[in-house]
C-alpha cells in the first residue's frame, strides 16, 4: 500500500494543486520504485557509491572495488579519465 503524503507542489514559488493524473502518476511511480527495490533487494544486489580514478574505484567508506563496466561505460570513464568521476553502481553482494 502506498500513501502520497503530500497535495500540491511548488512552481515559482506559488503553491499548486496535484491533478487527479498527477496523484495517479506519482502513485504508479512509488508502487514501481518499491517493486524495482524489492526486486534488488531479493537478488542480494547492493547499490554503491564512490569515485573512479584511472582504472581505480574506490567506495565512499575507502574499500577498493574490483568491477567491469559495459564498453560504453568503460569508454565513458576514460573520456573522463583526468578528472575525479563520482558515481554510483550496482554490484551483486
Amino acid at each position: 500500500m502506498t500513501i502520497l503524503f503530500f497535495m500540491q507542489r511548488i512552481i515559482n514559488n506559488n503553491k499548486i494543486s496535484l491533478t487527479k493524473d498527477d496523484i495517479v502518476r506519482w502513485l504508479f511511480e512509488s508502487e514501481r520504485l518499491i517493486e524495482l527495490s524489492n526486486t534488488l533487494i531479493a537478488g542480494n544486489v547492493h547499490l554503491y557509491q564512490g569515485h573512479w580514478r584511472q582504472g581505480q574505484i574506490i567506495t565512499c567508506s575507502g574499500e577498493k572495488r574490483d568491477t567491469s563496466f559495459t564498453a560504453q561505460a568503460e569508454n565513458w570513464l576514460l573520456q573522463k579519465k583526468r578528472r575525479l568521476v563520482q558515481m554510483t553502481w550496482l554490484f551483486p553482494g
